[in-house]
């Protein structure tokens, strides 16, 4: 695993890379298990990219960054923290279900991300180091659904599964709805199936 940004970010890499390494190897383990699969690819890079137009973004094997994560002159505070933690997260899971296994066509894309918002988040509460340091997780679940709220009071708004009538298309289902209220209803789903029945599902799916 290496983490890289520009050599003028060294030091605010450097004191970011502790944590990043540490859930992603807590991250790697909890996924293997739980999915019944382990890591799928010999190496993982994590980029921090300058101007990148997103927070994040998965590739098979190596993951781009906003460099704003890094602070850059900023004291991070714990929702910083727990807040870049979980995008840690949330890119890792993709490697497994995104990367791993890809969805058919984009009308599937918010199960992609539903999935590892959620998911990562639940990798978060059952690790045992990441729960206490970041006790507020649950929290910042809420204000995902909030964002889904929001997203679902506009005169744009939509289903959880939309249609994609082409490629195009894709770059409107990047909002509240696919990301908050999917992982709310994901969320919803766990809770009704179980613990185990969840994991297992997966397990079957990837396998």
């Amino acid at each position: 695993m290496r983490i890289l940004s520009r050599k003028s970010l060294a030091k605010e890499t450097e004191h970011i890379s502790e944590k990043m390494f540490d859930a992603t190897v807590r991250g790697i383990k909890f996924y293997s298990n739980y999915f019944g699969f382990n890591f799928p690819y010999e190496k993982y890079d994590q980029i921090f990219c300058p101007e990148f137009k997103f927070g994040a973004m998965e590739n098979v094997g190596a993951v781009t960054y906003s460099e704003g994560y890094l602070g850059k002159g900023r004291i991070l505070g714990e929702a910083d923290y727990m807040s870049f933690i979980n995008v840690t997260l949330h890119e890792l899971c993709h490697q497994w279900f995104g990367n791993l296994v890809t969805m058919q066509w984009w009308d599937d894309l918010w199960l992609n991300e539903s999935f590892a918002t959620y998911v990562s988040y639940l990798c978060m509460h059952k690790d045992e180091k990441l729960s206490v340091e970041y006790p507020n997780l649950w929290v910042s679940v809420n204000s995902y659904k909030n964002w889904g709220y929001s997203t679902d009071e506009l005169p744009s708004n939509h289903p959880i599964v939309k249609d994609a009538v082409h490629t195009d298309a894709a770059i409107d289902m990047i909002n509240g709805i696919t990301y908050g209220k999917g992982c709310s209803f994901l969320k919803q789903l766990y809770h009704l199936i179980g613990d185990e029945a969840f994991s297992n599902s997966t397990k079957l799916y990837f396998s």
